[in-house]
């Protein structure tokens, strides 16, 4: 069928790949498609919604499986009242199980910013997006991550991480490293909020009672998550992995964020 054929493609297009700091089962590889993947080259019986940004399939113990990303952003229109011109932006994840009849959609994560008169995002950050067998059981977890924000400055991005697995979801939410890090203009020296290693509440909290937070002044603080509340009842493994992810993006995005300083 056309969608084999465009996998068979992979071979001749060199595709970023995203960084992996969770050890992968390396028995079920995931593959990442040819992009731009042209719509029609998707199983019939799959519908896309906005603009497809990365497309995974791998096989497992559970089947053929196929993980689709988009992303839509809208254009200016009035607001609800009518009184501001706003704007939407929204990200769209989906995970299929591929069969001889027809695919069937495992799960569905949708999530964005409505009515935003200002700077406005929903993306997927592609730097986290990982399959793997975090359990042993066979059958591939999938984790993505997005950033949104609506906003007039700069300022970090609502950040959320968040695994999948089977149809359970479980997340990690929190704010990144954006905008967090300036260099003054007089001395040349770094200033702004520290990167924590432990995103504990107690350790959160001990660096905002020191007031060296740069002027962030609530929870949590950038580059940290909220709570661990979704992982109460998840095999520990879930959120050993889910740690370590966050804690490795976040220090990506401080040395890029430094770069252009």
């Amino acid at each position: 069928m056309r969608f084999l054929l465009a996998a068979a493609l992979l071979a001749l297009t060199a595709c970023k790949q995203p960084s992996q700091p969770v050890q992968a089962d390396n028995s079920h590889a995931s593959t990442p498609l040819a992009l731009p993947t042209k719509v029609k080259d998707i199983p019939a019986g799959i519908s896309i919604q906005g603009k497809l940004l990365q497309a995974l399939r791998w096989q497992d113990k559970s089947g053929d499986n196929l993980l689709l990303l988009s992303q839509a952003e809208g254009d200016f229109q009035p607001s609800k009242d009518g009184s501001d011109d706003v704007r939407d932006a929204h990200v769209y994840a989906a995970h299929y199980l591929l069969s001889a009849d027809k695919p069937r959609r495992l799960w569905l994560l949708q999530d964005g910013v409505e009515q935003c008169m200002f700077d406005v995002a929903a993306e997927f950050d592609l730097a986290a997006i990982h399959v793997a067998d975090l359990d042993g059981d066979g059958v591939m977890e999938t984790i993505v991550a997005y950033r949104q924000i609506c906003t007039s400055d700069v300022s970090p991005y609502n950040y959320k991480l968040i695994l999948h697995a089977g149809k359970a979801k479980y997340g990690l939410r929190g704010t990144d490293r954006f905008g967090v890090t300036w260099r003054d203009a007089d001395t040349g020296q770094l200033s702004g909020t520290p990167l924590l290693a432990d995103c504990s509440r107690s350790s959160q909290q001990a660096l905002l009672n020191s007031k060296k937070t740069g002027g962030f002044d609530e929870l949590p603080l950038p580059g940290c998550y909220a709570d661990e509340k979704d992982f109460a009842g998840a095999l520990p493994a879930f959120l050993s992995a889910m740690r370590q992810q966050w804690h490795s993006l976040m220090q990506q995005q401080e040395v890029e964020w430094r770069k252009n300083l």
